[in-house]
């Protein structure tokens, strides 16, 4: 069996409106946080995404697309690719597609429930804007492997469903404004606090 990656995973899901509050957050991390970043994001299946190169421009860490077998490194952001379902394993992500008898995406359910097996209490799962309820399940899983869920408080986001759900019906550990949630993050990961004086929060 391979021996599992000594670094933290963050695992983001957002929806409508999430991106703004993604800016935010992203852009008030250091180059090397020393945790991989996994972004799932309710896209299109017939979109032609540019959000890799939009994050690009919102952090200095790497910014791929997922690609089946591979392998996290920290420091690094990956993309849940349009129309895909995908579940993190000891053999690096496992991609299929999602099917059109999925009519609710639940891919932030699916992938962070794959992540708290993987990660356990190197877990950290963060919901951010969205409609409807996914996610729910797999912060549960999270908090039952020993991770922690950090959410945006409803109140600062352009879409409630997917944050208040998480406020309403579980226990996160943190509930605050995107630029707090990076704040947090680092606390978590232990990055040092003047880095938050150097000037890179925005």
């Amino acid at each position: 069996m391979i021996e599992k990656d000594n670094f933290y995973v963050v695992g983001v899901g957002l929806s409508a409106g999430g991106l703004e509050p993604l800016r935010e957050m992203l852009s008030c991390l250091p180059p090397g946080p020393g945790a991989a970043f996994v972004i799932i994001s309710h896209l299109q299946a017939t979109a032609r995404s540019k959000l890799d190169t939009i994050l690009a421009g919102w952090t200095s860490m790497p910014v791929t697309w997922m690609e089946h077998g591979g392998h996290l490194q920290p420091d690094h952001v990956y993309l849940l690719p349009p129309g895909k379902m995908a579940t993190l394993g000891r053999d690096g992500f496992c991609l299929r597609d999602r099917s059109p008898e999925e009519k609710i995406n639940r891919s932030v359910t699916i992938f962070f429930s794959s992540l708290a097996d993987y990660a356990e209490n190197r877990a950290i799962g963060v919901i951010l804007s969205g409609n409807g309820g996914d996610g729910l399940e797999g912060v549960r899983e999270i908090e039952n492997k020993g991770g922690i869920v950090m959410v945006q408080h409803p109140a600062t986001a352009r879409f409630t469903g997917m944050p208040a759900t998480i406020v309403n019906q579980n226990h996160p550990d943190v509930i605050t404004t995107p630029h707090q949630l990076a704040r947090a993050l680092m606390s978590h990961l232990k990055v040092p606090p003047y880095w938050f004086g150097s000037g890179n929060a925005q």
